[in-house]
């Protein structure tokens, strides 16, 4: 995308990167906004490539608070309690 989507993306900034990809970078108030944004790329048949929290100097990616330590990704989103799935 160019920066001729710049109003169709009020607010957020766009930067072209390698391989035909955008950044889109934003400070969102809140949830709702975020959702504003995603409507907006899924009504653009865009691929998504990533969502990421960033610090407040916005290139850190911040930890996710609620990730168990040591655990392999694929872990960390399972439910912890799977009894109900026992027969």
């Amino acid at each position: 995308m160019d920066a001729s989507w710049s109003a169709y993306f009020s607010g957020i900034t766009l930067t072209a990167e390698p391989g035909w990809n955008t950044r889109l970078s934003a400070e969102l108030a809140d949830q709702s906004a975020l959702y504003g944004l995603l409507n907006h790329v899924r009504d653009l048949n865009l691929r998504l490539i990533s969502v990421q929290l960033l610090d407040s100097d916005g290139l850190t990616p911040v930890a996710c608070r609620r990730c168990p330590k040591n655990k392999p990704l694929a872990e960390q989103n399972k439910p912890s309690n799977t009894s109900f799935l026992d027969g």
